[in-house]
């Protein structure tokens, strides 16, 4: 059982950026699934999901980044859905 781990971006002047950081994603997440849960957030822009398969073949590591439209949705998403599980089992 894994659970989300967020974290922001920031641009180059320092402010928070729209795109979050989505870590520890079980292989099952689907950028579809991912876009739908940040959705309860706020408007999503673009959803990205990037799969490494580990070197000891047991499996993958999976994260990705959402894109909001507004700055505070990107933060509110932090507040809200770190440590969120999107699956029991």
């Amino acid at each position: 059982m894994s659970t989300m781990d967020m974290s922001s971006t920031m641009t180059e002047s320092g402010n928070p950026a729209n795109t979050i950081y989505v870590g520890n994603l079980d292989q099952r997440v689907t950028e579809a699934m991912l876009h739908e849960i940040s959705s309860t957030v706020g408007t999503v822009a673009s959803v990205k999901i990037i799969s490494v398969r580990k070197h000891n073949n047991y499996g993958a590591v999976n994260y990705g980044f959402v894109e909001f439209v507004d700055p505070k949705d990107a933060e509110g998403a932090i507040q809200v859905m770190n440590g969120k599980r999107v699956f029991e089992h």
